[in-house]
């Protein structure tokens, strides 16, 4: 199995016998990495008693590499989990192909065409689909540490990276039984033109 690796491709692409296109409302998740890599360094970086995390230093990129070895700080047996995926994603991507051979509807020529632009398209279809499985699984190392430290909330100035990151918190802390409450809300600052944007976790039984 090659090394895991990070690069970004592009939109979601939707492919027919009339050519390719992208669907900019469905972004490879490798532009979200960066902001996600700061909320979940910041968890992991949490004092004891330290509940919030807020005042990201956005001035710091972080490498792809830097993101890999935080992905293996929340979750060491990724691999596995990465491989068997990726090997099921990609024959899903072959018996695609397989499938366009029995379409009757098309002509040959479409047929032809149908197939070559699927072909064309597997590597670039492959690489989002392994940036969104490490999308994933450090936003599941980023709930695993919200609820086991109980931390009550999350602040970041607003940028439609850190809302999309915070959006994919909530819906992953709400998804799971017996879920705390949580809220995502935006804060005008006195004093300036930037807005925060803050997730909230409410814990029962706690003050």
């Amino acid at each position: 199995m090659e090394n895991i690796k990070l690069k970004y491709v592009g939109d979601k692409p939707t492919i027919s016998q009339h050519g390719i296109y992208f669907n900019s409302s469905k972004p490879d998740k490798y532009i979200y990495l960066q902001a996600l890599s700061h909320v979940v360094g910041s968890l992991v970086a949490l004092g004891e008693h330290e509940k919030s995390v807020e005042n990201f230093d956005l001035r710091k990129k972080v490498s792809d590499s830097q993101i890999l070895d935080l992905l293996y700080k929340v979750y060491p047996n990724f691999d596995s989990f990465y491989r068997s995926h990726v090997e099921e994603y990609a024959k899903k991507l072959e018996h695609e192909v397989e499938e366009v051979r029995e379409i009757i509807t098309l002509s040959d020529e479409e047929r032809e065409i149908l197939e070559s632009n699927f072909n064309i398209m597997r590597d670039y279809r492959i690489q989002r689909a392994k940036n969104k499985l490490v999308y994933e699984a450090i936003i599941h190392g980023c709930v695993e540490i919200i609820l086991n430290r109980h931390v009550s909330h999350l602040k970041a100035i607003f940028t439609r990276e850190f809302f999309h990151v915070f959006q994919s918190i909530k819906n992953a802390i709400e998804s799971m039984r017996s879920a705390p409450e949580t809220s995502l809300k935006f804060i005008e600052t006195i004093g300036s033109n930037e807005i925060e944007i803050e997730l909230r976790v409410k814990f029962f039984g706690l003050s």
